[in-house]
């Protein structure tokens, strides 16, 4: 499947964020109007796992209040069209939540349909740094533990998975894009988005740098994951203080140490 993209059967995105300022009211407000396109849904809120939930084009959000400020869980079946207009949707919700708080107006359900894939717009589609230090000390962990092809993939696309020749759900995954960012003041939670693989690698920036994540949607993989993790920042550290360092003079442990049966036919 060279070049193949693909969503992974049976996933959806889930997608968490706290509004510390705002009003849990004013966010319901949001949220409806984007969804909806009214400030309360037709059929009203309704009673979920965490708080209330509408649900409107393919997406669920769910409201929960918190003392640090309300919550929003968001999911959705069609995670490869909603993936790349994440950050977009939630940027309309905090726009609407804020104009209900302040009497600023907000877009009249007739200025645009309902929904948040209504008015979807040419999706982004960043260009993977495959210079970076954090992705060649990964490929080289790849090389290292020849890791076959069929268990690595890439996300090179928000939502898209791009393997070689993965026939199922890869075990490592390298995500280029990252999740979306919130709107200023909120916090994101947890974001997973299909295809990330049983162990997710990722290396968002930070004002002190790249950040190394490596985390797995399986509460069983958690552990390894860490250890991946560890080993995944020592390669880095050691690449960044000295670009042609050999890995075989790295005290790098071999793969069945890291993931036991886990393992695919690596070191």
């Amino acid at each position: 499947m060279t070049g193949a993209t693909r969503n992974h059967p049976g996933g959806r995105l889930r997608l968490h964020v706290i509004a510390p300022h705002t009003a849990a009211a004013d966010l319901a407000v949001g949220v409806s109007r984007v969804l909806t396109g009214r400030d309360r849904p037709p059929a009203g809120w309704q009673p979920g796992t965490y708080g209330q939930v509408v649900r409107s084009a393919g997406v669920t959000a769910e409201l929960t209040a918190a003392w640090d400020g309300p919550e929003l869980r968001l999911t959705c079946e069609d995670a490869r069209s909603f993936a790349p207009r994440a950050g977009q949707f939630l940027a309309e919700v905090a726009a609407a939540a804020d104009g209900s708080g302040t009497g600023r107006p907000r877009p009249a359900p007739a200025d645009r349909p309902a929904g948040p894939l209504a008015q979807p717009g040419p999706p982004t589609r960043p260009r993977p740094n495959r210079d970076s230090i954090a992705y060649r000390a990964w490929e080289a962990l790849m090389a290292y533990w020849e890791v076959p092809g069929a268990a690595r993939a890439e996300i090179v696309a928000p939502g898209v998975l791009t393997s070689p020749d993965a026939p199922g759900e890869p075990l490592f995954v390298f995500d280029h894009v990252g999740p979306p960012v919130p709107p200023a003041g909120w916090l994101l939670r947890s974001w997973y988005a299909p295809d990330t693989g049983v162990h997710h690698f990722s290396a968002p920036p930070s004002p002190a740098g790249p950040r190394l994540k490596v985390g797995s949607p399986r509460p069983a993989e958690r552990k390894r994951a860490a250890e991946l993790l560890r080993t995944w920042r020592a390669v880095t550290a050691e690449l960044t203080a000295a670009p042609g360092s050999p890995l075989a003079a790295l005290p790098v442990p071999p793969l069945r140490c890291v993931l036991g049966d886990r393992q695919p036919s690596g070191r």
